[in-house]
């Protein structure tokens, strides 16, 4: 996601030592301009990244836990995200709903 001051774009980063090394963001892309995964505009596409040498120790769900309950309180019910099928990083400890993409509900 580029040029993140998009109306409703929401965001967590961490940093380390002052060096960004994780990002869960999430935006609406209207109907007239969808990126890869929308589902419709009403619901938030999600990216999330984190440095190579910082996963696996829980600070990718740490950002998608967090960036979820802001979408919660921000009455969101769902979000999409687009993946790889294929990564090794995929972690089973979230339960996806498989769509003709991923999509994950997140109920409060």
């Amino acid at each position: 996601m580029s040029n993140f001051d998009h109306a409703g774009d929401v965001a967590l980063v961490a940093e380390d030592c002052g060096k960004l090394v994780g990002a869960a963001l999430s935006r609406l892309c209207p109907d007239e301009e969808p990126a890869y995964g929308t589902i419709d505009a009403a619901t938030p596409n999600l990216a999330l990244a984190v440095a190579p040498e910082h996963r696996r120790n829980g600070l990718g769900t740490a950002l998608l836990e967090g960036l979820f309950r802001k979408l919660t309180e921000a009455r969101y019910s769902r979000v999409s995200l687009s993946v790889d099928t294929t990564n090794r990083h995929n972690d089973s400890k979230n339960t996806w709903d498989l769509l003709p993409i991923m999509s994950r509900s997140q109920n409060g």
